[in-house]
């Protein structure tokens, strides 16, 4: 169970991901289970990894992501290695 919605990417695509682009979220591998509606927080996930490599903000519905395939489909908030990351509480 998560806390997060999970989406996952292929390792290859994942610099597209992070760049918040569509193509690595509709990939071969990739995956985005049901119908994410924009605005959701979502854990942005490797393909087979069971931790998240960033968290982002949904800027288009999986829906939309799955069919324009183009544009940014997800605001990247935070990613493995920055600064919040690395945050020693």
């Amino acid at each position: 169970m998560f806390f997060l919605e999970p989406i996952s990417c292929t390792f290859p695509v994942l610099e597209i991901v992070l760049r918040k682009r569509c193509p690595g979220l509709t990939s071969k591998g990739a995956r985005m289970d049901g119908d994410i509606p924009v605005d959701r927080i979502v854990a942005v996930m490797g393909e087979g990894k069971e931790n998240a490599m960033a968290v982002g903000l949904m800027k288009m519905s999986s829906g939309d992501i799955r069919s324009i395939n183009k544009g940014i489909g997800v605001e990247t908030l935070t990613y493995l290695g920055d600064l919040l990351w690395k945050l020693k509480l």
